[in-house]
């Protein structure tokens, strides 16, 4: 996941995701590990199964979503505008007041304090 984030074209933010998505994964993973430890291969493969598809259902809902949000944030000299389309078919910041790089190097403060907890906090997974 660390690589997938890191080319300079492209963010990845997935949000916090939803506690009770939280709980199921544990308590199916213990179940997984479980059976891994007795060899019961088939429960251990239908288990494997469900980690990879509860991890995807997130990502799922928010495209299914038809909703159109605007979010106004507080960039200092005047505000930035955040449109998510519907459908998770892409997201426009406007008027961030400074540069913006997604790099490791980030020389100004907007997006450090503003902008990424802004995303940190988004709960794109509900």
């Amino acid at each position: 996941m660390f690589l997938i984030g890191q080319p300079k074209f492209s963010l990845w933010v997935v949000g916090r995701p939803h506690l009770l998505l939280i709980i199921v994964y544990i308590l199916i993973f213990i179940y997984f590990m479980k059976s891994w430890e007795e060899k019961k291969s088939n429960r251990t493969i239908i288990l494997a199964i469900c980690l990879v598809v509860i991890w995807f259902i997130p990502f799922v809902q928010k495209t299914l979503d038809d909703s159109l949000t605007i979010t106004m944030l507080d960039v200092g000299q005047a505000e930035s505008i955040v449109v998510e389309l519907p459908r998770n078919q892409g997201t426009y910041v406007i008027d961030v007041g400074e540069e913006v790089t997604f790099s490791n190097e980030i020389k100004h403060n907007n997006y450090k304090q503003i902008i990424k907890p802004f995303y940190g906090r988004k709960e794109y997974l509900q």
